[in-house]
């Protein structure tokens, strides 16, 4: 892969392949994170792109302390 600078990018090479990656890219809020990802007109990478960066977001909140666990 090349590198990106946006972690949807990477998601999105990584699922669908570099070509329409590049083609996604070049949507004109391509370095805008959730415009890129509505511009992927490919729906199981489109969710793909989502699931991965939720569960990412969940874990991080989760492993930064902001949540507490259950019975604490």
């Amino acid at each position: 892969m090349r590198k990106h600078e946006l972690a949807e990018h990477v998601l999105a090479e990584y699922n669908a392949g570099p070509g329409p990656t590049a083609r996604w890219k070049k949507t004109p809020h391509e370095s805008h994170r959730a415009a890129f990802v509505e511009a992927v007109d490919f729906y199981p990478t489109r969710h793909y792109i989502k699931n991965v960066l939720g569960d990412y977001y969940a874990y991080k909140e989760l492993w930064d302390g902001g949540i507490q666990a259950a019975g604490k």
